[in-house]
């Protein structure tokens, strides 16, 4: 195997890594922003859920 050889297993490795990663990439970024979503209506809603925290006792 001559350096051309390696060059283009390279370069063929880096697309598909890249294209895979382009692939996944609408799901991840939905993951992360439910995340976030959830994470600031837990938040948001921390006032309350002690409130009725308390309420409760």
């Amino acid at each position: 195997m001559d350096g051309a050889t390696i060059a283009g297993y390279l370069a063929g490795y880096l697309a598909t890594l890249i294209a895979v990663f382009l692939y996944f990439l609408p799901g991840l970024l939905l993951f992360i922003a439910l995340v976030l979503i959830v994470g600031l209506l837990r938040l948001l809603a921390q006032p309350f859920l002690s409130l009725l925290h308390r309420l409760h006792r």
